[in-house]
This record gives structure tokens, sequence and C-alpha cells, in this order.
């Protein structure tokens, strides 16, 4: 299985990640930033969860290394999950409004709303730019867009962990993950769920779970317009992949 996952970001760049870095390409395929993953850093599919309060994540560009410095405590309220960069001279903040929508500011002005709509989160946080930019802005803007994302991760890392020694994990994880509801985790069969996605694909195609039925009161609820494709973050697809190996180890102690 390949590690790494591709994502389209603003203007046509791409943010690809593995579980070291989040690097940012350009619409050329140019590298215009690299990420890295520290030990207070945690990477979920696009996502980069803040750090602890006052603490950094290295950003490395073509002309130097930047840190992202998280100004709030992990586990706080999803409006207080505010950062900055200080890139080239300028410093760029990151505010989180709430789990849908947060801004990015230069200098003390706003240049870009992003905002996640719909809840099939196969598709990518929408960007409207609010001001004159040029490429350095093009660049927080994707790296806002692609690898802080709004939400509580520092919450949602905590009942994840807490988890991870119940038989309900895998179930846990992807529901949290992918906002996928009690009655339609129900239903997925292996059939149903893409481990592999093609990530040299054009378009680059992710992990994903067809969330096709949804059953209630024991029967399926789900009719076709309602149905829809979720996209599997890392840790969704490292459980998954371990929760299919325990099936076939059950199985051969059964037989």
């Amino acid at each position: 299985m390949d590690d790494s996952s591709r994502e389209v970001g603003a203007f046509g760049w791409r943010v690809v990640t593995d579980d070291k870095h989040a690097t940012v390409h350009d619409e050329t395929g140019a590298v215009q930033a690299r990420i890295e993953r520290t030990k207070t850093t945690t990477f979920t599919g696009f996502q980069a969860g803040w750090v602890e309060q006052g603490a950094t994540t290295p950003m490395h560009l073509p002309d130097g290394t930047v840190s992202i410095v998280n100004g709030m405590k992990a586990a706080m309220r999803r409006s207080k999950h505010n950062g900055h960069a200080v890139v080239r001279g300028r410093r760029y903040e990151f505010v989180h409004e709430s789990g849908r929508r947060s801004g990015l500011l230069r200098d003390g002005r706003r240049i870009a709303d992003l905002r996640r709509t719909g809840f099939r989160t196969i598709k990518p946080v929408a960007v409207t730019v609010r001001s004159e930019i040029d490429r350095t802005d093009q660049l927080m803007i994707v790296v806002a867009q692609q690898c802080i994302r709004a939400g509580r991760d520092g919450a949602i890392s905590a009942v994840l962990d807490a988890a991870a020694t119940t038989r309900m994990h895998a179930y846990i994880v992807v529901s949290l993950l992918t906002g996928a509801r009690t009655e339609e985790m129900r239903a997925p069969t292996w059939d149903r769920v893409d481990l592999k996605g093609a990530p040299h694909a054009d378009p680059p195609r992710p992990s994903s779970i067809d969330v096709w039925h949804s059953v209630r009161d024991g029967r399926d609820t789900k009719t076709t317009k309602s149905r829809r494709t979720l996209r599997l973050v890392a840790r969704c697809v490292e459980v998954l992949t371990e929760h299919a190996a325990q099936q076939e180890i059950d199985r051969a102690i059964c037989r």
C-alpha cells in the first residue's frame, strides 16, 4: 500500500502527505514548502493537528525554515484554535471560528475565508479570497486549507486513544474521522471499502468508504440520493487494515 496521499488544493496546488511530512507543490509541481510531523503534531489524512500551546511545527521553504506556532491549547473551544506563522516578513494568522469555518489574516488583514461544506469529507475545504494576493499568500492559503483545518483535534485524539484497546476501535475511529452516523456504520461490507485508493491517478482518488446503506429499526432507510462516499484518512486506513487482519485470525480460530 502506498502510504502517501494527495489532495488538490486552491490555485491548482497539491499537498502530498505521508507519515513524516505534508509537502506543498505549486501548479507546476515545484515544491514550495514541507511541513514536518513533530512529536506533538498529529496528522490525520490531510490535517495537521495543533501542537501544545506555544509549541511549533517546522515548515521548510526553499529560502529558509519558519515555524507554525499554536497560540492556544489543543482541547479548548474551536474558536480558540488560533495560530500564526511569520513568512518572508509577513505575519499570517489562522483564525478558527467554528468546526466548519476559519480565516487567514496577513498582517492583521483578512485575505481568505475557508469553509467546509456538506458532509462528504472527500470534498475539499472551499476558499474565498478576500484581498489581492501573491505567491506567498497562495502558499499560506493552501497550507491553511489542506493542513490546518478547523476542529477539536485535541479532544478527538483523546477519545481515539481511549478507544484503542476496545473491540469497537475501528468503528469509533471511522465514525469520528469521517462523520458517518451510527446507523450508517451498521451496514458497510468490505466490498464497499477502498483502502488503497489511486494516489497517482489524475485526479488522485483517496481511500474511501461507500456509505450506501443506513440500517434503522431493522430496515434500510437510505435512498439513492442520500448515498455518499467518505474519504478515509490515514488513521482510518490503518485501523481498518488491522481490523480486517483480526477478522481473518478470528475466522481461522473458529474453523
